[in-house]
């Protein structure tokens, strides 16, 4: 649904991923969002337009959400919690581990 791809990579592995796509005559959608997965494709919405994309195969990448149902839940019952990694904000794993490790060193 984003304007883009790939944007959190480095740019010489972003360029590099975009040129193996392209090679491969893969057809990336921007700014579209998945209504539902139909026999003959998929539904789709883009710019207000809703249309059917035909395809044998559908390959979806969605992103993520911060899951923080559980840290809620227990913000209350037990004395200390510290919430770190995918409850925050969904990220790359080395992001996610320095955050755990400093967030340690903390307590």
């Amino acid at each position: 649904m984003l304007g883009d791809i790939a944007t959190n990579m480095g740019r010489s592995g972003r360029m590099q991923l975009l040129e193996m796509l392209e090679e491969v005559d893969v057809k990336v959608l921007t700014n579209t969002k998945l209504i539902e997965i139909v026999e003959e494709g998929a539904t789709v919405t883009s710019n207000g337009e809703r249309r059917i994309l035909k395809a044998n195969s559908v390959v979806l990448a969605v992103g993520l959400k911060p899951e923080a149902a559980l840290s809620e839940k227990l913000r209350d019952v037990v004395p200390e919690l510290y919430t770190v990694s995918d409850c925050v904000e969904p990220r790359r794993l080395i992001n996610a581990v320095w955050e755990a490790y400093r967030t340690a060193r903390l307590i």
